[in-house]
């Protein structure tokens, strides 16, 4: 009598006791999707809304570390002024974000201007000899 109401009380317990066994798995999946999915996803969104707002004049950085203020903004693709009639052909996918200060670009391409001269009237001078 007593082993039949036993029994008959140990199915419940069991479904109880497999819930628990994957409930470390279910909160390590959540934490992963809060910690983890969620912020990337974010960062895409504020990507491309960055990416479809670019204008003429702006000026950005590459995912290679160049520094350029846009000429011609196309629909996949952009034209970048990288120093005083240096124009780069680049697409948007290659655009890692606005750099907010233009005048660093500026004065960066001021020194590289200075750079080139100094160079130029260095290999004049060392033809010459």
């Amino acid at each position: 009598m007593f082993s039949s109401a036993y029994a008959a009380g140990g199915g419940s317990a069991q479904g109880f006791g497999v819930l628990m066994s994957l409930l470390p798995f279910l909160l390590i999946f959540l934490v992963m999707y809060l910690f983890m999915v969620r912020p990337q996803q974010k960062r895409n969104t504020a990507h491309k809304a960055m990416l479809s707002e670019l204008k003429k004049g702006d000026c950005i950085i590459t995912i290679g570390g160049i520094l350029g203020t846009i000429q011609k903004v196309d629909e996949v693709s952009v034209f970048l002024e990288i120093s005083d009639g240096v124009t780069i052909f680049l697409l948007k996918s290659a655009i890692a974000n606005k750099h907010i200060d233009n005048s660093g670009v500026q004065s960066m391409k001021k020194q590289n201007n200075a750079e080139r001269k100094s160079e130029l009237i260095v290999r004049k001078t060392n033809k010459k000899k």
